[in-house]
């Protein structure tokens, strides 16, 4: 759905009309948004109407706004907020953000996945061989370096007889929980949003 946004002069008039904000942005100079959004929220929170959790959400991101100011650098701070927001709430958002944890984890995890696996953390059946050299090479370090990554990320019972605590790889060990808890956070989410919507 296309928004239509309200440039609005004259406030006198914003507190008797209801407007569905699913369908409208308001935007007042910040000044006069300053004064008049904490009123427009308190109205909001009266209302009996079908769309009233989302029209008190979408006045607390258009305050949030305003606060910010509409400048460069203030739309540019809002977009940001908005984007982390939203992450949480549909399914294929939260599905696209923890994919691209994932791999940007997989990437970071290329130069330190043949210590863990032999050192930190041990996966039954899994040899990390690289014969290829240059860009090949690359590539195959890379998925050896997602699937051992993946391997932790995603599994929320890991076996603790394969993890190895070797005093001397302490840094390889918080790796190891970095990576096990950003998945078991990430998955309790998308597990806690479908319970919730189910």
């Amino acid at each position: 759905m296309t928004k239509v946004t309200l440039f609005l002069d004259f406030v006198s008039a914003i507190g008797v009309v209801f407007l569905d904000y699913t369908s409208f942005n308001l935007i007042f100079n910040q000044n006069e948004g300053k004064l008049i959004y904490p009123n427009l929220i308190r109205a909001a929170m009266g209302e009996n109407h079908i769309n009233q959790r989302l029209n008190l959400s979408l006045l607390i991101r258009e305050n949030r706004h305003c606060q910010r100011g509409y400048s460069l650098w203030g739309r540019s701070i809002s977009w940001v907020v908005d984007q982390w927001e939203d992450y949480g709430t549909g399914l294929s958002n939260m599905i696209l953000f923890t994919l691209s944890v994932l791999l940007v984890i997989s990437l970071i995890n290329m130069a330190f996945y043949r210590m863990m696996a032999r050192d930190v953390y041990v996966i039954p059946n899994f040899t990390p061989d690289v014969k290829s050299t240059g860009l090949e090479g690359v590539f195959e370090h890379f998925y050896y370096s997602l699937v051992y990554t993946a391997n932790i990320f995603i599994n929320p019972f890991i076996k603790l007889d394969n993890l190895r605590y070797n005093y001397n790889r302490k840094l390889g060990l918080l790796w190891f929980a970095v990576i096990y808890l950003s998945g078991l956070i990430l998955f309790y989410y998308i597990v806690h949003y479908l319970i919730e919507k189910g």
